[in-house]
This record gives structure tokens, C-alpha cells and sequence, in this order.
């Protein structure tokens, strides 16, 4: 029987190069995250509240209303790192509330000694018109 050749080793590739880990506290990583009811002093909206002003045309039109209830991730500067609906209303006022969400300032979750740590935060947005 003739010898047998072995097969040619496969040709090394090159790893894909891997992005960073998204520092601590990092949206995706649920541990990085406490409750605000753990917080002694709880977060507080600092800027970018939702207005009368803001309520969508399409839906003041329409005469959509409802609760929104979003998950706000706020780091431990109260900066929002992310907004997760929870419960939505409709689409345009699920939008408006993430994206306003998304650009408010909160005062930051403390404990017990006054020390900032990351926090979720479950806030629910009332839609209504007058």
C-alpha cells in the first residue's frame, strides 16, 4: 500500500481583536448594579424632566396616553449609562421617554456613609392630557 502523506496543518489565523471590556459599571453586566431601594439617600432628577412640552404631536393628536415604566442605570456620578423599557404605552411615548431619559442628569444612590455607587432605578411616566 503507499505511504500516506499527512494533511498540511491548517493555516493560522490571526485573532480577531477583541474589544475592550466595557468598564465598571457596565450596562451589560447586571452585577455591576445595585437597587436605589438599597440607597440611603435615593437618586433625585436633577435636569431634563419630562414636560407638557414633550409629549409627542402624533400622539397629543391621536389621544394616546399611558404609563411608561422604564429602568434607568445610573453610574456612580448619577450620570445615566442606560434606559430599559419595562413597560411600554405606545411607541412613540416609549421613545420620547427613553430618549429624554437618556439626556436627564440624576443626583447619585448613597449609602449609609454618603458614598455614591451605581444604582437601578425603576421610574414609571405618567402620559396624560389635560
Amino acid at each position: 500500500p503507499p505511504p500516506k502523506v499527512p494533511p498540511k496543518p491548517a493555516p493560522v489565523q490571526e485573532a480577531a481583536a477583541a474589544s475592550p471590556p466595557c468598564p465598571a459599571p457596565c450596562p451589560g453586566n447586571p452585577g455591576d448594579w445595585a437597587s436605589a431601594s438599597q440607597a440611603v439617600r435615593k437618586p433625585e432628577w436633577l435636569d431634563g424632566q419630562i414636560t407638557e412640552d414633550d409629549y409627542p404631536e402624533a400622539a397629543r393628536l391621536k389621544d394616546i396616553t399611558g404609563e411608561v415604566i422604564v429602568q434607568v442605570l445610573l453610574d456612580d456620578q448619577g450620570v445615566v449609562r442606560d434606559v430599559r423599557l419595562v413597560k411600554s404605552a405606545d411607541p412613540s411615548l416609549d421613545a420620547e421617554t427613553i430618549s429624554k431619559l437618556k439626556a436627564a442628569r440624576f443626583s447619585p444612590c448613597e449609602d449609609g456613609t454618603g458614598k455614591p455607587f451605581p444604582c437601578t432605578l425603576l421610574l414609571p411616566i405618567n402620559w396624560t392630557l389635560e
